[in-house]
């Protein structure tokens, strides 16, 4: 030990060198553990599917997911201008697997003619998503291999004129003024030509309109965003009413004992004093009743003017104690139309 403090003294600057690397060197150690630590637990995060990236996804990408009915109703829409459209009224989808639902469309402006973008974040549950998936042998085009997994669509919506929308319902189409002119282009490039042909529908027949399916009206090249109403059938649900009696206790029968007295004649009449059996009253006590009469009757049998030795059965009917209740129930029912494409009401 003397030794020890001998040696110390006489090297205390190496000491000190070596007790400041020692203690760099565990510093440096705990450092690399704890990144590592860090590291290693970022990793088991993404493997096992934490994250919450929100993946941009094109509005077609949908088509499978509406085909199973897990979520329908998000589509490019067309409305008339000055009416509002709630985008949430229009979509519908299985809550056990997507679990919310945001709608951006702060950029709409349903009061000026346009075309705006409304975005939807939808949020799922990654492994239901994927069980539904599985189920139903389909695939998507984003990534689900996430315990939550968030996309995004962006979607298209179209405010149209009054006039505009007037010529689509009525399913009128209108040629513009651009078709007009080259018609006429063409007319005198005709007459010029020595061609003489002045029928009006062959010198349109290479510029005529052509509507396709959805009601858009093409004119040389030009395209109008145009459609003809789809009706929706919007339900409520409707009380019927249903009202019942319910019995609070049914109609009793009583039974009773009349018994006789003795008129002028000597006749005996079935007009005496009635005993119900009733209310704790029972056939023991009448029993008692007719047996006190009996040993108290006077030389007609009589006890107080009635006759004990027999007596008359008799009934009386107590009616039933009832209430009335409404048991009726909910019944889906229309109450009115609306196009699924620009939310117009019928």
């Amino acid at each position: 030990m003397e030794k020890l403090k001998t040696f110390i003294c006489k090297n205390k600057k190496a000491v000190i060198v070596c007790i400041i690397i020692i203690v760099a060197a565990a510093i440096g150690v705990t450092v690399y553990f704890t990144i590592g630590i860090s590291r290693s637990t970022e990793n088991d995060a993404v493997q096992t599917g934490q994250q919450t990236i929100v993946q941009e996804v094109p509005l077609e990408e949908l088509a499978p997911l509406e085909e199973i009915g897990m979520i329908t109703g998000i589509k490019n829409r067309s409305v008339v201008q000055g009416t509002e459209l709630n985008l949430k009224d229009f979509i519908s989808s299985d809550n056990d697997i997507v679990k919310n639902i945001e709608i951006n469309d702060s950029n709409v402006n349903y009061s000026n003619e346009g075309e705006y973008q409304a975005d939807y974040t939808i949020t799922f549950d990654g492994d239901k998503l994927n069980n539904s998936l599985k189920e139903h042998h389909i695939t998507v085009a984003f990534d689900t291999n996430a315990h939550i997994v968030i996309i995004k669509v962006t979607t298209t919506i179209t405010v149209m004129g009054e006039e505009t929308s007037e010529e689509i319902e009525s399913g009128n189409t209108e040629i513009n003024t651009s078709q007009t002119e080259n018609q006429s282009v063409n007319n005198d490039n005709k007459e010029a030509a020595g061609g003489g042909n002045n029928d009006p529908q062959q010198s349109a027949s290479g510029n005529q309109n052509t509507q396709n399916a959805s009601g858009s009206t093409n004119n040389s090249g030009n395209h109008t965003s145009a459609h003809y109403h789809t009706w929706v059938n919007h339900t409520t649900q409707v009380w019927v009413p249903n009202i019942v009696t319910i019995v609070d206790q049914p109609e009793q029968i009583i039974s009773g004992a009349r018994f006789y007295t003795m008129d002028a004649s000597g006749s005996y009449i079935a007009n005496g004093p009635t005993y119900w059996i009733e209310n704790g009253f029972t056939y023991d006590d009448l029993k008692a009743i007719i047996m006190e009469g009996l040993r108290n009757a006077d030389e007609n049998g009589l006890y107080n003017g009635v006759y004990y030795g027999n007596y008359q059965n008799v009934t009386k009917t107590i009616p039933a104690v009832t209430h009335q209740e409404d048991q009726g129930y909910y019944e889906e029912r229309v109450d009115y139309q609306y196009c699924s494409v620009c939310g117009q009401r019928k």
